[in-house]
């Protein structure tokens, strides 16, 4: 476990007018995706102060994630979430707790009560934006999104404010299709059309479960909804 952060870790943020780590440090922050957008931002968050963070994303580390997201060669066939907890383990100059949920976003709302302050969405899907923008809206807090446009050529970011007279992103972005993904998957995909792939799969439990659903917190297990998915554990530093 790392010590405490030492009394000027945080000098330099905490004398940007309008900041308070405070706030930061009590925060919870939902990270929806664990790629490349994410995986950066809540590095970026933890290494700041961030004490309370819960990452949320279906997908298995694959070796096309390792240039550019916070992935390692051992993470290779394991679920994103699990592994961008245990990564981020050792960049909490506060300590805190990460929560990793190895589902998709709407799936994880189902299986899991989900305790945020803020979402941060860094997905490549509409459909995922548009539910945490609805889940955000009713929920009465903030929500980030970061995204690509359909030409691959711009970044849009907005921020969609907790009061009901905010607008979400879908009133800000109206044209956005729920079926569409952003065009970096599909060149992805295309440019592997060609090729035999062998799927990276979690390895097998000894218990015989398939490995898909699997939500924790590592070090210090807590209990699911009874009758839901498996023990999350929690990735706790001092």
């Amino acid at each position: 476990e790392p010590e405490e952060a030492e009394a000027d870790t945080f000098a330099r943020q905490i004398r940007v007018p309008g900041h308070s780590q405070e706030a930061l440090a009590s925060a919870r922050v939902a990270f929806i995706g664990a790629g490349g957008l994410n995986s950066w931002n809540a590095l970026g968050a933890v290494r700041s102060g961030l004490r309370n963070l819960t990452v949320i994303d279906p997908d298995i580390a694959e070796r096309t994630n390792l240039t550019r997201q916070l992935y390692y060669a051992d993470d290779l066939g394991q679920p994103k979430a699990h592994r961008l907890a245990r990564n981020l383990l050792p960049h909490m100059t506060a300590g805190g707790t990460v929560t990793a949920i190895a589902l998709g976003f709407e799936e994880a709302l189902e299986d899991y009560p989900l305790a945020a302050d803020l979402l941060v969405v860094g997905v490549d899907n509409n459909a995922c934006r548009l539910e945490a923008a609805r889940f955000a809206t009713a929920q009465r807090i903030p929500a980030v999104f970061s995204m690509l446009s359909l030409d691959g050529m711009r970044t849009q970011s907005f921020l969609q404010g907790p009061d009901k007279d905010d607008s979400c992103l879908w009133c800000a972005l109206p044209n956005l299709d729920p079926e569409t993904s952003a065009p970096c998957r599909r060149r992805h995909l295309k440019l592997l059309s060609g090729l035999v792939l062998r799927p990276l799969l979690p390895p097998p439990r000894p218990d015989g479960l398939a490995g898909k659903h699997r939500a924790f917190q590592l070090a210090g297990v807590r209990s699911p909804r009874q009758g839901r998915g498996q023990p999350r554990a929690c990735a706790k530093t001092g």
